[in-house]
């Protein structure tokens, strides 16, 4: 488990999923997309368990992804939306690996 920056008085006060972005619970209210968010990220974890290699690639995207702006609820909204289908194909018994679409950089010109 990583270790929060602040000192917490009570463990319960911080979460697993929380501490791997570096988010703490003290008393922090969280909007309604902010939930949902968290609770697919858990939902992820879950059903990467028996899945070896899938629970680094899964914290991976959701850090690179953490750093989108509050404000952008659009985007946020369709990388959620995105992220539900995908954990539907990781909860198939045949799902054995994961794959990803990437430019390359004849189509980044």
């Amino acid at each position: 488990m990583t270790s929060c920056a602040v000192t917490l008085t009570d463990k319960a006060d911080c979460c697993q999923d929380c501490c791997d972005f570096k988010i703490l619970h003290i008393m922090a209210r969280h909007s309604k997309l902010q939930k949902q968010v968290l609770s697919l990220y858990r939902q992820f974890l879950r059903a990467a368990q028996d899945k070896p290699g899938f629970i680094p690639r899964i914290r991976d995207e959701f850090h690179a992804n953490a750093a989108i702006k509050k404000t952008d609820v659009m985007h946020i909204e369709y990388l959620y939306r995105r992220g539900q289908r995908q954990l539907e194909l990781l909860k198939d018994v045949n799902t054995k690996q994961l794959g990803s679409f990437s430019k390359s950089k004849e189509d980044s010109s």
